[in-house]
């Protein structure tokens, strides 16, 4: 099913762009999945949109049913521009309708594995990839892909202090869990710590920290906040922040804590391991290996400094997004060209 939002959002993170942007009147499309509804995490890409036309927001909820229960080829021919966040089954559908001008963001956590199969039905497809990984992906199978590095505004950015680490962990998946973080990070060396359990769809876990656990290593939990405002209240008590997923699409939720002075420690994957340096900015561990903290305010001031410079870059590049986005297949492919001369040039 389609679930039109009831009421137009703000995700708070307007940029200079946005605000001195002509409006072009364009019919927009953007269908997108149902739980970023509750998650609120592809806004900003939403009122990116509005800036270039009205946008009609769809979400879809075939995930929970397993059958698609709408026919595209009768919502595609009144727009001019159809984006498609996550939805590889969606954008198969509008492939059909040759509808001239389809956009088809993937996430790298959702389609690193798949096939050649899968990435050459989208050769008649426009594509953004928040993932550098997947960006460089689309362009070896000749795909016309537009890479795009989000970076929240660092507004926010007022950490607890560093001397004392307090760690907040968000469970969002079976892993990584309680287990994974504390044979990595021996929980002796934190003055608190914090179990966020918010799970995605279709996951569950049952490894959660003993009643000793809690009681020696000052352990609280939660699970879904009634707002995204006492979400960041309780992120803001704490300075370090251990990533939910091993892989990510955008990576909003270290990005988000990043965003609030939080120090972000990770694996060595996409999307994690193209904004974090280790032991720079943040804090790549490995499964196998313990992590003794270091100390950690040279490690906030440069994440600070990164983020600010990676905000000033990132809205320096949405002019030219918005060209990809508006220009029909035909007339983007220059986009194409100039990114795969690029790749094969760094080779």
């Amino acid at each position: 099913n389609l679930v039109s939002p009831q009421s137009v959002r703000d995700s708070g993170l307007t940029s200079i762009f946005i605000k001195t942007r002509q409006y072009m009147g364009l019919k927009i499309l953007f269908i997108d999945h149902a739980f970023h509804l509750k998650t609120k995490s592809t806004e900003f890409f939403v009122e990116i949109l509005r800036i270039l036309g009205n946008v009609e927001e769809k979400y879809d909820e075939s995930w929970s049913s397993g059958t698609l229960k709408y026919q595209c080829s009768s919502i595609s021919k009144s727009f001019d521009l159809i984006v498609v966040f996550q939805l590889s089954d969606v954008i198969f559908e509008l492939i059909k309708t040759k509808h001239p001008n389809l956009v088809f963001i993937p996430m790298y956590d959702g389609v690193h594995k798949k096939d050649r199969l899968f990435w050459n039905r989208l050769k008649n497809v426009k594509i953004i990839n928040f993932s550098s990984a997947l960006h460089t992906t689309c362009l070896s199978h000749h795909l016309n892909s537009y890479h795009l590095q989000y970076f929240p505004e660092a507004f926010n950015f007022s950490p607890a202090e560093y001397e004392n680490p307090k760690l907040f962990f968000w469970q969002r998946r079976s892993y990584p869990n309680w287990q994974t973080v504390s044979s990595i990070l021996p929980p002796a060396q934190f003055e608190r710590i914090h179990i966020h359990t918010a799970l995605d769809p279709n996951q569950k876990t049952d490894i959660t920290p003993t009643t000793s656990e809690k009681r020696i290593h000052n352990i609280t939990t939660s699970e879904w906040f009634e707002s995204k405002d006492d979400f960041v209240s309780k992120l803001k008590e704490f300075n370090l922040f251990f990533i939910p997923r091993e892989r990510e699409g955008i990576g909003f939720s270290f990005l988000d804590a990043m965003s609030l002075g939080l120090i972000p420690i990770g694996f060595d994957q996409p999307t994690f391991n193209e904004y974090v340096i280790d032991k720079i900015n943040g804090f790549i561990v490995d499964k196998k290996q313990r992590l003794d903290l270091p100390p950690l305010q040279k490690v906030s001031e440069n994440l600070e400094k990164n983020l600010r410079d990676g905000r000033i870059n990132y809205e320096k590049q949405l002019p030219s997004l918005e060209k990809f986005l508006t220009a029909p297949m035909k007339d983007s492919l220059s986009y194409y060209s100039l990114a795969r001369s690029f790749l094969l040039g760094k080779q």
